[in-house]
């Protein structure tokens, strides 16, 4: 079924023509939010913006804020800005006028008052003429700010063609992704607001918030960073999704099969940047990795077979070089083969971080893998993020992190050159995303920053069972979290033995608890640097629950459960 190439207006036409009392979005508590209510709040934005030509520039959890604001954009002839996050350094950072912020901001953004009554007298108005343009701010791989504008034509084109592909198959739109990005913009606020089915408000943080109000039908707007931490099958009994998005990164093979065995069926995946709108989909029931290109998408490839993308979704007329390698299949459809731009010189030979992250994959004992260039003193070091197996957790609980990197530099070996060999090792549960589930390169470099848990530790380590462990190590005055607790008489903050614990837990196994919630917390006394402590910790890998415990000189000092 082909997109509509063109159908500027839809969404304003949608908020300014919707009966009074339609539904639009509903938040987790509180009434539901009406068509009447959004033009309202747009009449607020309107009154109290100061008069000037700059884009409004928004960040809410709030998908209701947003469709104001762009009522408001459009009366006021106004571009808009969609930022990732409002921190202060961050927007001082862009240079924008403070002045015309919508939202969530420290104390200087316009907030929409939903119960105040509406006395504006403002009458909205529609600028046939005008066409509206949506400013999305990005990170990519390098971590350096990119802006992408998009005409709000083009969005409408793209939410379209998924409107009318996926017609009468929900009622009802909820997501753990944000509308601020490409994705959530098109999926959680445009595909309802067009299709007339009322969406979650926010975002949902947990599983548990997704079963709020929802409908018989539920589309899931989700992502791999989610998808891949599914709560236990017992919470997650009474919500059925119809339909399950991921988007954003790749989805692990293993988490797409265990989604199909909690839901009935696999998500669909959708391969896109916010350069390029969506390009493919895929929804494996096995382990076919092929995508297959969108109806009105021309995917293509250069001659090195880097994939080259056309589409209505793209708003110059010119193809997008995506920098991935894809292999393509007669019927047109692709494999993805690694980044075409992922080539580095250590040591003076050019490496291929693909080739190498390929060969980390194929061993037994990797479940997950990644290769790339980390800062070590003044030199570039060759470095690899791990997630083991089964049987690499095993062997790195036998061996310990040191003598299990070195026997997979050695069984490496046989495949890789020297240069190719990683020098320095991350293992981890798994292989952390940034807030638009990609792996940024830049964030992953964090992991190789700062001292290690471990290390800090120094302590005497006894596996006493599968996932159990005792830890004997004795307090020292240098631990960082003795600066401010307190001068003359320093003790171990309970928020410290909680981190502690957790992340002996993933240094250890490679294992993270399920979530940042905290159970039958208990402080029977203070930890003061000098004594002599025993850790215990048990993992339960069904649950995912970190059972721990700690104790000075036979008395229990704390215990509580993660996850």
């Amino acid at each position: 079924m082909s997109a509509r190439s063109s159908i500027p207006g839809a969404l304003i036409a949608t908020l300014l023509d919707a009966e009074d009392d339609r539904i639009l979005f509903v938040p987790a508590q509180g009434e539901p939010i009406r068509a009447a209510d959004i033009r309202a709040g747009a009449r607020q934005l309107v009154n109290d913006l100061p008069a000037a030509d700059e884009a409004i520039t928004v960040f809410s959890s709030s998908a209701a804020t947003l469709a104001a604001a762009c009522l408001a954009a459009q009366h006021l002839q106004r571009p808009l800005n969609l930022l990732p996050q409002a921190g202060a350094s961050y927007c001082n950072s862009l240079g924008l006028d403070r002045q015309s912020f919508v939202g969530e901001f420290a104390g200087y953004g316009h907030v929409i008052d939903w119960s105040a009554e509406d006395d504006t007298g403002i009458a909205l108005r529609r600028h046939e003429a005008f066409r509206p343009t949506l400013s999305f701010y990005t990170s990519g791989s390098t971590g350096q700010v990119k802006i992408i504008e998009k005409p709000l034509s083009v969005l409408e084109a793209e939410a379209a063609y998924w409107v009318d592909r996926l017609e009468g198959e929900f009622d009802w739109v909820c997501g753990s992704v944000s509308h601020q990005h490409i994705y959530g913009f098109i999926f959680r606020f445009l595909v309802p607001l067009l299709s007339g089915t009322p969406a979650a408000d926010s975002a949902a943080l947990s599983w548990e918030a997704l079963f709020q109000r929802s409908g018989k039908r539920p589309m899931l707007v989700s992502s791999p960073a989610h998808l891949t931490r599914l709560a236990p099958e017992d919470t997650l009994a009474g919500f059925s999704p119809s339909i399950i998005l991921s988007s954003g990164g790749p989805l692990p093979l293993d988490a797409a099969l265990t989604a199909r065995k909690i839901f009935g069926h696999s998500p669909i995946e959708i391969l896109g940047s916010t350069e390029t709108g969506g390009v493919a989909w895929r929804q494996r029931d096995g382990s076919d990795e092929h995508w297959t290109p969108l109806e009105d998408v021309n995917a293509t490839q250069s001659d090195e077979g880097e994939l080259i993308v056309s589409s209505p979704y793209i708003p110059e007329d010119e193809p997008v070089h995506m920098g991935d390698l894809a292999e393509f299949t007669a019927d047109g459809r692709f494999l993805l083969k690694g980044r075409a731009d992922l080539i580095t010189k250590i040591e003076g030979k050019r490496v291929s971080l693909t080739r190498v992250t390929d060969a980390l994959l194929g061993h037994p004992a990797i479940e997950d893998a990644l290769a790339l260039v980390t800062q070590h003193g003044a030199r570039e070091r060759l470095s690899a993020i791990v997630v083991p197996s089964e049987q690499g957790r095993r062997e790195l609980i036998e061996r310990g992190p040191f003598r299990f990197s070195r026997e997979l530099a050695k069984d490496l070996a046989e495949t890789l050159e020297s240069a190719e060999t990683p020098k320095r090792w991350r293992f981890v549960a798994d292989i952390p995303l940034d807030s638009q589930s990609k792996r940024s390169r830049a964030n992953l470099t964090n992991l190789f920053e700062g001292q290690r848990i471990l290390e800090l530790l120094k302590p005497d380590i006894s596996h006493t069972g599968d996932y159990e462990a005792e830890l004997l190590f004795t307090v020292t005055p240098d631990y960082p979290w003795f600066k401010g607790h307190f001068h003359d008489a320093p003790i171990l903050p309970g928020l410290a033995q909680v981190h502690i614990a957790a992340a002996v837990c993933e240094e250890i196994w490679a294992l993270r608890p399920a979530s940042h919630a905290i159970s039958r917390l208990k402080f029977n006394r203070i930890i003061q640097p000098g004594e002599d402590i025993r850790l215990v910790l048990k993992f339960n890998t069904t649950t995912r629950k970190l059972n721990f415990g700690f104790s000075c000189e036979g008395d229990h000092t704390s215990s509580g459960t993660i996850g």
